[in-house]
């Protein structure tokens, strides 16, 4: 196994543990400070950016479709990076969609939440 693909593996697997257990721990403070990025057009673009910005990164220095499954599951989350990112850049989610994104109830899904 590559070095880099080890040290994606722990820096995603830490992100994602921490980022999870804040979340967990502070439930209504989350809720609150999504709804506020969601309303702050700014600052979910640059938010935006840097996720693009991340699976750019992680899919031009690892681009691996071969080997065992850590690899390719590594590439993967970078090109899901990439596609979210651009997604949201591209404008799929509109001013009256992010409102109705804010205010629907957790069952309803729509397009916007699929790549968020």
């Amino acid at each position: 196994m590559l070095p880099l693909t080890s040290f994606l593996a722990k820096l995603l697997g830490l992100n994602c543990v921490i980022l999870a257990l804040a979340m967990m721990t502070r439930k209504q403070s989350t809720v609150t400070t999504i709804k506020a990025l969601i309303r702050n057009p700014p600052l979910l673009l640059f938010v935006e950016g840097l996720s693009l910005a991340g699976g750019l990164a992680m899919v031009i220095g690892h681009n691996i479709w071969s080997g065992s499954a850590l690899p390719v599951v590594i590439t993967l989350l970078g090109w899901l990076m990439v596609i979210r990112g651009g997604g949201l850049l591209a404008g799929c989610c509109s001013a009256d969609s992010d409102r109705a994104l804010v205010d629907a109830p957790a069952a309803v899904t729509t397009d916007c939440q699929s790549l968020m």
